[in-house]
């Protein structure tokens, strides 16, 4: 980690922190996390300040103590920090510990400090979710897997990216499929047998009940595939017959009880092992969570098929079986054009040049219960004033909410109006669920349809399944931001797709943006005429906003966030942003009063440099 550190800007940053050795308190910790002009460590910097929580820094006796006392856990000196729940009736307060560092200086701060920031970033995450624990299982898992994302991305950013690099070496699909598939099987693993601790070989002895499940899995997948095979060929045949689906239901039927028995062996197997699973287990786990979602897919899209599926049938229909297909392992060649009734409906789709008669496609198409009030918006805003114009939209808690899926499912329960569609027809999204907010598709589609360009600023990052897959259950929405030509809304996007994308701009694709332009030594100059005309500080350098740039400009941003709004008036651009409302209706009024209203320009350097005219 030293060799990683020293080639950062972080090392000479906080080099100089402690010019004598002393034990480390809050306030070093709060200086060297504003040393950083990072957002995460800004945002704990002022948590830490404003006491959002309690902060306890003990000496290793004391913490080895703590732990063994919280957790029964004799291995305290293997913890590097742990946060203890307030109670929200009579002393809300959270409590993050981490270990004490007796001297601290510019000679240890790598080693030692650098760590102790990195626990505190993992902690603080699991402090900003204490509000998900209405199943505390599933909670915990959300959680931890929240907190790893959060302090990779901050080793990450800080030059370390060991860590990374070790996980993309033995996972080809990336970063977020392999934590998906760690979250997956401790899941499972934690379900069928609390006291995971370690590894231990696998026991010859067991061959005969490693052989069951073998011979168990091999059968579930011949039933799986034949189901799928059944499915495909009623398609083709566009017929509802009940002597088609029989069969399916009967294989289906089948494999639920033998993936009951899988689930049963592999509990009964872990639990003999005093819940250690091996890694042959673990892997065994991995094939029963994947064929247990194959299942559920399947069985899903064979209630759909009851009828004669409607428009926005069918395209569930091709979302769920689309997963199977690719995402679950289950490939076949197969070509969507083979369908009759997907056939049908090219034959009554409008032509894409008439916006307004082909957004009312797609909102038929892939909205499962469109109301009128989706269709008054959708032609109130393809016929309404705001036309021609650069909108960027913020996605977490703009365009929708971001949490667990059982959550987003207990939300809609209770408020059935809140979301365009019922979370558990998200296929691609799995632990996590954006759910778009009501009338939120129809409003993005009337935009569109009157020829305005769309774009997509988000401050989270652009790992596979996470943004590709919100996309993939909303394919409208790719059409809407230039994202899938009309003809193809449902071609499946991958998230090396987004990121070459005009129109597409996340955290990590903005930071290289960024080094582009400013890096150099003309950029910088650049930088300090605008700080010089706008009165700004040295330090001033933007790096973790959401501006506009060449390539990609705005002329608002719809955010969730005022700080965003903040800093585009500081910088310069002048009034570019209008809160989110939550609704899409809400929003096309807030966004007619922000058009029809006058508005703070931006300043002339700007508008140059937006238009790749600067000159020094």
């Amino acid at each position: 980690m030293q060799h990683a550190l020293r080639a950062t800007q972080t090392w000479e940053l906080l080099l100089n922190l402690w010019p004598t050795p002393r034990p480390l308190v809050s306030e070093d910790i709060v200086r060297a996390l504003e040393s950083l002009y990072d957002p995460m460590a800004t945002d704990l910097a002022r948590a830490i300040r404003h006491r959002d929580f309690t902060l306890r820094i003990v000496d290793d006796a004391e913490f080895n103590r703590l732990v063994r006392q919280i957790s029964g856990d004799e291995r305290g000196e293997f913890w590097s920090g742990f946060t203890v729940r307030g109670d929200p009736y009579f002393y809300p307060m959270d409590t993050i510990t981490i270990r004490q560092i007796q001297n601290v200086s510019g000679a240890v701060f790598p080693e030692l400090v650098f760590e102790r920031l990195v626990t505190l970033i993992h902690e603080y995450e699991h402090h900003l979710h204490r509000s998900l624990a209405d199943s505390p299982q599933i909670s915990q898992l959300n959680e931890e897997m929240s907190a790893h994302l959060r302090h990779l991305h901050f080793r990450s950013r800080q030059g370390f990216t060991e860590s990374i690099d070790d996980i993309l070496k033995v996972s080809p699909l990336g970063l977020g499929m392999y934590l998906r598939d760690r979250i997956e099987s401790s899941y499972l693993q934690r379900s069928l047998a609390p006291r995971v601790r370690s590894l231990e070989p696998l026991d010859s002895s067991e061959g005969a009940r490693r052989e069951r499940i073998e011979d168990s899995a091999h059968y579930s997948r011949g039933l799986l595939d034949l189901s799928l095979d059944r499915l495909l060929a009623v398609l083709r045949r566009g017929t509802t017959a009940g002597e088609d689906r029989g069969p399916v239901r009967d294989w289906l039927m089948e494999a639920r009880r033998v993936l009951e028995e899988q689930r049963k062996d592999l509990g009964e197997w872990i639990e003999s092992k005093e819940g250690v699973p091996t890694p042959y287990l673990e892997a065994a786990s991995y094939r029963y969570v994947d064929f247990a979602r194959v299942w559920e897919q399947l069985t899903e899209t064979l209630n759909l098929l009851a009828e004669e599926p409607s428009t926005a049938k069918l395209s569930l229909i091709r979302r769920r079986l689309d997963w199977v297909l690719y995402d679950g392992g289950h490939g076949r060649a197969w070509d969507w054009n083979e369908v009759p009734w997907f056939l049908r409906l090219t034959e009554t789709t409008p032509p894409a040049e008439d916006r307004l008669a082909y957004g009312r496609h797609l909102l038929e198409r892939f909205h499962p219960n469109p109301t009128s009030e989706d269709f008054d918006l959708l032609e109130a805003a393809a016929g309404g004033p705001i036309r021609g114009r650069d909108i960027a939209f913020d996605l977490d808690d703009t365009l929708g909410d971001t949490v667990a899926r059982h959550v987003a499912e207990k939300i809609h329960g209770l408020d059935p109006g809140r979301y365009d569609q019922d979370p558990r027809e998200s296929v691609h999204q799995l632990q996590r669920v954006r759910a778009v907010y009501r009338h939120m598709q129809a409003l993005l589609l009337g935009l569109w349809a009157s020829g305005n360009r769309l774009r997509l600023f988000t401050a989270s990052d652009n790992y596979a399944g996470n943004h590709d897959a919100f996309f993939n259950d909303y394919p409208a929405l790719k059409v809407a931001f230039g994202l899938a030509s009309p003809e193809g809304p449902e071609v499946l996007l991958r998230s090396a797709d987004l990121d070459q994308s005009p129109h597409f701009m996340d955290r990590l694709k903005y930071q290289r943006r960024y080094a582009e332009l400013f890096s150099g030594e003309s950029g910088r100059r650049f930088l300090q005429n605008v700080r010089t005309e706008r009165s700004l500080g040295e330090s001033r350098g933007f790096r973790s906003a959401k501006l506009p740039t060449p390539g990609f400009p705005f002329e608002v941003l719809v955010d969730d966030l005022q700080g965003f709004g903040v800093e585009l008036r500081e910088a310069g651009f002048g009034e570019r942003w209008v809160r989110a409302q939550g609704n899409g209706l809400r929003q096309w009024s807030s966004l007619v009063e922000f058009f029809s209203s006058p508005r703070e320009p931006a300043m002339d350097l700007w508008n140059r440099w937006l238009s790749e005219e600067y000159e020094e």
